[in-house]
């Protein structure tokens, strides 16, 4: 559950700040908006499937997955959602601690 609240927070910071350095105080709250929606999908994803493991392993994974390559994780997180949306399941069991959304 930590990881899905701290992913969406990472997904809103990251919006943010782009979204204030493109547009100003009005871009940010824009990018912050728009940083929330695949973050909230992303953080309920890997929460449910328990992606990143309960310890020290999975937590540096976690924030590798959230610093330096966070674009990968945020285009993930946007192919996500219509997948979800469209119908499609995750496979929790191939997911669980793999640090990959299946």
């Amino acid at each position: 559950m930590a990881y899905g609240i701290l992913s969406a927070i990472a997904h809103t910071l990251a919006g943010a700040a782009l979204g204030g350095w493109l547009g100003g105080p009005l871009g940010l709250l824009v990018g912050a908006a728009l940083g929330l929606l695949p973050g909230m999908i992303f953080g309920r994803a890997i929460a449910s499937t328990r992606v990143y493991r309960p310890d020290v392993k999975g937590f540096l994974l976690f924030v590798v997955d959230h610093t330096w390559s966070l674009p990968n994780t945020v285009v993930g997180a946007i192919y996500l959602g219509p997948h979800l949306a469209a119908g499609h399941s995750l496979d929790e069991a191939t997911s669980r601690h793999s640090c990959r959304l299946n």
